[in-house]
């Protein structure tokens, strides 16, 4: 989520670019421009190189469901697993499959970059 969040910044002046920290997925997503949240969601579930745009509204919808059923904050979770009062379980797959989303998405930017070179 940060690289789309880094991409949005890369064409400001610099002492107009923002430091977007953290790690709650919720409040990143927020933060990622529109064109990029439908180019993320049109990737989720989507096993091709090319993003499914249609129904944006919806896809949106469900990409915001897998981050919230994955949890605000899942990489804290397991790098202070230590901490936690219950024990819980995560879904792999589900984590797998926003992954997936993001980085598929991320790629596309990539190749659609070097194409306009």
């Amino acid at each position: 989520m940060k690289f789309f969040l880094m991409l949005d910044q890369t064409n400001k002046e610099p002492a107009d670019r923002k430091h977007n920290s953290g790690h709650k997925l919720g409040e990143l997503w927020k933060k990622i421009n529109p064109e990029h949240q439908r180019l993320i969601a049109g990737m989720f579930g989507n096993s091709t190189a090319t993003p499914h745009l249609n129904a944006a509204d919806r896809r949106i919808e469900l990409f915001v469901e897998a981050l919230t059923d994955i949890g605000d904050a899942p990489f804290m979770k397991w790098r202070y697993a230590y901490e936690l009062g219950e024990i819980g379980l995560m879904s792999h797959a589900a984590i797998a499959k926003v992954l997936d989303a993001l980085g598929h998405a991320a790629e596309y930017i990539m190749k659609e970059d070097v194409r306009r070179d």
